[in-house]
């Protein structure tokens, strides 16, 4: 019989399988964490600037545009990971990360970026930098991801320089649905990519 060498996924893709506390967890966090952030920040801009600030703060320029921007800035940004952890620039942060998430199955991973990347987008791009600008907002984000592991010490370079790209397209579009649209793209990719074991 021919063996099959498999590279197994730690990410599950059938339905069947039961959840696993690793993926309530995360489920838990997300949802109690992002979900407060994401309404309060829209509940802030809409009690001082009024609901069509917010819409404008939201849409933008242009919702195809924002979309289109954003979609391109977010597989650029997949891309430059894959390179970086190809030329071994990542340093532990990819083994560090993929330790601390552990086996997260598909709709985990994919909650996990939408609630992320709405709500961190909401607060540092809809709320923060209208009011302290582009630069204290970016430096606000990369904080925000300040390592609780010396292995994830590169994690808020990386923070800092994708804040800054999703601050320009929020410039450019004149709305938040571009860096929302490349934050979760961002987010869900990289999530499956470290959610897998090394070829056996």
């Amino acid at each position: 019989m021919r063996r099959r060498s498999a590279h197994k996924c730690l990410v599950r893709p059938d339905a069947d399988v039961p959840l696993r506390p690793g993926d309530v967890l995360w489920l838990q966090v997300s949802v109690g964490l992002y979900v407060p952030v994401a309404l309060g920040s829209a509940a802030w801009v809409t009690w001082w600037y009024g609901w069509t600030e917010l819409q404008q703060r939201i849409v933008g320029d242009s919702l195809a545009t924002g979309v289109a921007v954003g979609v391109v800035l977010g597989l650029a940004l997949v891309a430059g990971t894959r390179v970086a952890s190809a030329l071994q620039l990542l340093g532990e942060l990819e083994s560090t990360l993929r330790a601390h998430m552990g086996p997260l199955r598909p709709h985990t991973c994919v909650v996990l970026a939408l609630t992320s990347s709405v709500g961190e987008e909401l607060l540092f791009r809809g709320v923060l930098q209208p009011s302290v600008g582009w630069l204290a907002a970016t430096l606000l984000f990369a904080v925000a991801h300040a390592p609780v592991d010396r292995g994830l010490s590169r994690w808020p370079l990386f923070a800092l320089a994708a804040g800054g790209l999703f601050g320009g397209a929020t410039f450019l579009t004149g709305g938040i649905v571009a860096p929302v649209v490349a934050h979760f793209i961002v987010n869900a990719l990289n999530l499956m990519w470290l959610a897998r074991t090394e070829e056996e």
